[in-house]
């Protein structure tokens, strides 16, 4: 970092490098983390439905299908998991898929799996395999907690990596408790209705009724049975609605106060990312070919959902012979385009989007991992030469090998309602033509070639700013290598030999992020020191899981949020603190709210 920049970012540096020594925090790989904390997801991750007949002659579907429900109020990131099938009567749990994608707070998560030609098309899934294809009678799966195949021939109990596991069918060798589940009818799938670790009493038949991440999500009872339309709905669609609106008021009288003491500068349960910015690009890998070793970072606000947002990689270089004089496609094709809708920042402000094979996993387990196919297709996905990486929000998602800049004004021409809110220009003009970045953000080395990668200067959240960036060639052994070139960097290059840092904070920094400020009226949009005031049904309803249509509230307004705004949220995403002290939550805490009063004072001042 230069003199110049000795300020309040050194000063946020030195403040979270303080904190995290004092609360114990320690970076573990995916795997050991997962593992420590395996106890506390079997209680947030469950194997909800089941329907083993998708295809058959009969069947109400053609494919089959799992759903895995989030009994939490936080979003859970399930890269890194899988669910793994066993036989009846089999000891091999070598057919698995590895799952990847986020199951939202309470709600569900559509697994499709291998089918026939009877049957209706499943609604939207979450993930599709083939992989497994299901007995439609008898059989055992098993949600862990990483993807290695499990050894054990029956680890219903005692492995400590299995989230959930079910055995169905008479015939089941294994299951929870006293007995599998029932076997369902071809046109029936097995049900949660309890959880008791008891397969035979925690599940039951009915019609397949597949839940996906769109279906309405539970609101904390502990079933979803059958009876909700008739008990849960009418009742609490009554008394919320009244008791509601009156809090809102209340609430941006009162929430203000409070929050610069306690807030984290998390988003709130559900909030949509207030702050979606480019964090670090390596787009040309040592050594060939590029592929699976480019990735891209962001930095977000923690817990913070994408919805909306889009990475588009687009074509800048002129060669002579292409449509507009470029052999590799005209300037402006969004050569990869890739929907972040699915996914959520993770609850340390960063989300690592890399190849499914080949890369390193993310340097802090409690970064978002996104497994993104086409960075193992061909030989460069993410293109060296001239290329423009940009973050858009808004519109419909881009089609990829569409040229946006088909007039060759320098110019995108995107859908209604897209724009650009961040990007990054890779420059290496190096022919006859006119090479174009898009964003007006350019990196290039002091003598005029492109970076192997690009990083932002820790603690800069500036949009679509050039001075955010620095980069250089990088020097090692293969593909991950992350250690910059001495020799060839960017002329703002900062001391101290920094290095890339895939799925972690850039070196020093400190991530800085606004709330999602979902509160309205007068309130400051940060996060209330006090719980929800409802967290589920009300006391006079037989509640079993559907969502009601608001908060019960009593009549006298404690001033503090609906479910809406709930609070300092804390989602550990495979990123706790593995060695503080017994006892320590509490300190922590209080050093984080003194950590961001100190944010919030130097944000304030920063412009």
């Amino acid at each position: 970092m230069r003199i110049g920049r000795l300020s309040s970012r050194f000063f946020l540096g030195l403040l979270g490098v303080g904190l995290a020594q004092v609360s114990g925090c320690s970076t573990h790989s995916n795997t050991e983390q997962v593992e420590r904390t395996s106890a506390a997801l079997a209680t947030s991750l469950r194997i909800e439905q089941v329907y083993p007949a998708g295809g058959n002659s009969g069947a109400v579907y053609n494919a089959d299908y799992v759903v895995i429900r989030n009994v939490t109020g936080a979003p859970v990131n399930m890269f890194g998991y899988s669910l793994q099938y066993a036989s009846a009567t089999g000891t091999s749990w070598s057919t698995k898929v590895d799952l990847s994608g986020v199951v939202p707070a309470n709600g569900y998560f559509l697994l499709a799996l291998a089918g026939g030609t009877n049957g209706i098309a499943l609604p939207t899934a979450d993930l599709t395999s083939t992989s497994i294809a299901l007995s439609s009678s008898a059989g055992k799966l098993a949600l862990v907690s990483n993807t290695a195949v499990l050894t054990t021939a029956c680890p219903a109990t005692g492995v400590a990596t299995v989230l959930d596991f079910v055995g169905y069918g008479s015939t089941a060798s294994c299951y929870e408790g006293l007995g599998a589940a029932p076997s369902p009818t071809t046109t029936e799938e097995i049900y949660r209705t309890s959880e008791t670790d008891n397969n035979q009493a925690d599940f039951a038949v009915r019609s397949p009724t597949p839940k996906n991440s769109a279906s309405p999500v539970a609101d904390g009872g502990a079933t979803d049975a059958a009876t909700d339309a008739a008990t849960d709905v009418g009742t609490d669609a009554a008394t919320d609605a009244a008791t509601d609106a009156a809090d809102a008021g209340a609430d941006a009288a009162t929430d203000s106060a409070t929050d610069a003491a306690t807030d984290t500068g998390a988003a709130e349960a559900g909030a949509v990312a207030a702050l979606v910015l480019l964090n670090e690009v390596r787009h040309n890998p040592v050594g060939t070919p590029d592929t699976p070793y480019e990735y891209v970072e962001l930095i977000c606000t923690p817990n913070g959902l994408l919805t909306g947002y889009q990475f588009v990689s687009f074509e800048g270089d002129w060669d002579s012979g292409g449509a507009d004089g470029g052999s590799n496609g005209p300037r402006g094709v969004a050569d990869r385009v890739l929907d972040l809708s699915p996914y959520v920042c993770g609850s340390n402000g960063l989300v690592y989007i890399r190849a499914t094979g080949g890369a390193t996993s993310a340097q802090d387990p409690a970064t978002t991992e996104v497994a993104w196919s086409a960075l193992d297709t061909g030989t460069s996905s993410l293109e060296n030469a001239t290329t423009t990486f940009a973050l858009i929000k808004g519109g419909t998602l881009l089609a990829q090998g569409t040229d946006y800049d088909a007039n060759d004004d320098h110019t995108l021409e995107l859908p209604t309602g897209a724009a650009i809110v961040d990007a990054v220009g890779s420059f290496a003009q190096a022919d006859g033509g006119v090479d174009y970045v898009y964003g007006g953000v350019t990196v290039a080395l002091a003598n005029g070639a492109e970076p192997d990668a690009v990083v932002r200067f820790p603690g800069n959240v500036d949009a679509l700013s050039t001075s955010a960036w620095y980069g250089g060639r990088l020097t090692g052994a293969d593909g991950n290598a992350i250690e910059f070139d001495s020799a060839g960097v960017t002329v703002n290059f900062p001391s101290g030999k920094p290095k890339l840092t895939p799925g972690g904070a850039n070196m020093g920094s400190v991530v800085i992020v606004p709330d999602a400020g979902l509160d309205g009226g007068k309130d400051s949009g940060k996060p209330d020191a006090s719980p929800p005031v409802d967290s589920g049904p009300d006391a006079t309803v037989t509640d079993s899981g559907v969502p009601d249509s608001g908060p019960i509230l009593p009549a006298a307004d404690s001033g503090k949020k609906d479910t809406g705004d709930s609070g300092p949220v804390v989602v550990e995403q495979g990123g706790g603190c593995s060695s503080a002290p017994a006892g320590s939550t509490g300190s922590t805490f209080a050093l984080a709210s003194l950590f961001a009063m100190a944010l919030g004072r130097l944000l304030g001042r920063k412009k």
